[in-house]
């Protein structure tokens, strides 16, 4: 509770500071993802010296510093790391799905598809030995157990992993329009393949990305629209929401069950926050690894468009809304809970655009409170074959984001970067193109109004890091924790904004 104050209050400063701590690994981070609730990460390590990598889980609360529990070695890179908690025959563990390089196999080039699993309880056992554990090998032997492994020869796009109505579900984007659906437990499989975009008929279309949404069972998809041969002014986008198929199901041109056609702007990339899933997963999970009074509605679901001329990026909102005289049973005897599902389409809450045409944003989205970083091109030395630091992006600035209030205008001082706009772009159609027959959602009035971008307080030396090469990002919503991978060292650098390091002011009633 003391933490949740210090990191509310925080978030509502100018200057959110943010405290720096470090810790060293087997060699460079590539790759870093957290786990909600800022106890485990899962992180890929460049050796060096061996060029190998280490697929990592680590135990960020161990007693006095944080340790690696278990890994795996491989010769080649793990790729579209994804990670999860979920329920495996009864037991709370931590998924990792992962793919590797294309390899020749039947003189085709294949793509293998790798699920597997640490067990909660295994874990705790390896954070009481001293230091961790020393099984990193190549054979992926206990803790992790492998849950799924399959091959395929088309051109890998995104996974994803979650937990669909009581069902661990693993998608995998089949560029470049087909979803390829893997339940895990019953090992079959479902299949969508997409079909034209009406009344766009005649133009190529591919996914670009994919979020499933576990509390209705469907996928949202983000497709962009291509007329071949034409340079195009802006790009053409669109969003659909399908339902799942069933195990062992395939659907030819499904229909969508939700749409909204994104024109006007130049996008060049999505990105999708995801404390909603963590909600779904703890109000229905078997084992409530993180219990939610059942009165509370999920978090919305925040869109973040990234653009080029000009440069920044749009915000978007999927607000949860309540499905009427629809209710569902919460588990260990908590009573019962309204059921929420989200809806296209999504209401455009505020754009920010900036002048600097090489300030490219990244976006590492919250449902509440974003980070985001600008970053120039990669410089042309970077792109070597087999340069660590290829994959690296020089962080120009570093801003947080209020994403949604809660009863008051979070960030509502003004912008604090001299090159961002003082107000929104005149001239500047909606952008957001919706089908006539679709219904807009309900946002709430609080969820609407300007908030700046502001500058956070951070050690000078992370921030000179960060600008001359960062290779990883992963944040921690829930807990304020921020972990970055440099090429200036081997170390994971920690920005708390949930730290005791400054006064809390008292919270006026």
């Amino acid at each position: 509770m003391r933490r949740a104050l210090y990191l509310e209050q925080n978030w509502r400063r100018q200057n959110p500071v943010g405290s720096h701590s470090r810790f060293q690994t087997l060699g460079r981070p590539v790759v870093l993802k957290m786990l909600p609730g800022g106890k485990y990460m899962v992180s890929v390590i460049k050796n060096l010296e061996l060029d190998k990598y280490t697929l990592v889980l680590w135990d960020l609360d161990h007693a006095g510093a944080r340790v690696p529990l278990t890994g795996a070695m491989s010769t080649t890179p793990f790729l579209k790391l994804e990670v999860k908690y979920a329920a495996v025959k009864g037991f709370m563990c931590i998924v990792i799905a992962y793919a590797k390089p294309p390899v020749k196999k039947d003189n085709v080039d294949s793509t293998q598809v790798r699920v597997v699993c640490a067990p909660l309880t295994v874990l705790e056992d390896l954070s009481g030995l001293p230091g961790g554990s020393d099984l990193f090998d190549e054979s992926l032997e206990l803790p992790f157990h492998v849950l799924h492994e399959s091959w395929t020869t088309c051109d890998v796009g995104q996974l994803a992993l979650e937990c669909m109505q009581s069902q661990l579900v693993l998608l995998v984007v089949h560029r470049p329009r087909a979803l390829v659906f893997h339940y895990l437990e019953s090992g079959k499989r479902g299949n969508l393949l997409l079909g034209p975009v009406h009344p766009y008929t005649p133009l190529r279309h591919s996914i670009w990305s994919v979020k499933l949404m576990p509390g209705q069972n469907s996928v949202l998809v983000s497709r962009v629209l291509i007329e071949v041969g034409v340079n195009m002014d802006s790009t053409l986008f669109v969003l659909d929401l399908f339902m799942l198929p069933g195990p062992g199901s395939s659907y030819k041109h499904p229909m969508n069950i939700g749409r909204q056609v994104i024109s006007g702007l130049h996008v060049d990339g999505f990105y999708f926050s995801d404390l909603e899933t963590s909600w779904f997963n703890s109000m229905h999970c078997r084992d409530g690894l993180l219990p939610v009074p059942g009165n509370f509605q999920p978090p919305p679901l925040s869109i973040f468009l990234t653009t080029r001329n000009p440069r920044g990026f749009l915000h978007c909102l999927l607000p949860p809304v309540p499905v009427p005289n629809e209710v569902v049973k919460l588990p260990h005897g908590r009573g019962w809970a309204n059921r929420y599902c989200y809806q296209l389409p999504a209401a455009k809450v505020e754009r920010h655009t900036w002048g600097d045409e090489y300030a490219r944003p990244v976006i590492l989205p919250g449902a509440y409170r974003s980070l985001v970083l600008m970053r120039p091109h990669l410089r042309p030395e970077l792109q070597k074959e087999g340069d660590v630091t290829a994959g690296a992006m020089e962080v120009l600035r570093f801003c947080t984001f209020a994403t949604k209030a809660e009863g008051y205008d979070k960030f509502a001082t003004p912008r604090t970067l001299a090159n961002f706009s003082e107000e929104e772009p005149k001239n500047d159609p909606d952008a957001m193109q919706v089908e006539e027959d679709q219904p807009a959602p309900v946002v709430e009035p609080m969820a609407v109004g300007k908030r700046s971008l502001c500058i956070p307080d951070i050690p000078s030396d992370i921030a000179w890091k960060m600008m001359h090469g960062t290779t990883s990002l992963a944040f921690d919503e829930s807990v304020g924790k921020l972990c970055v991978g440099t090429t200036g060292d081997t170390d994971v650098h920690v920005l708390d904004f949930g730290g005791e390091n400054w006064e809390v002011p008292l919270i006026q009633p």
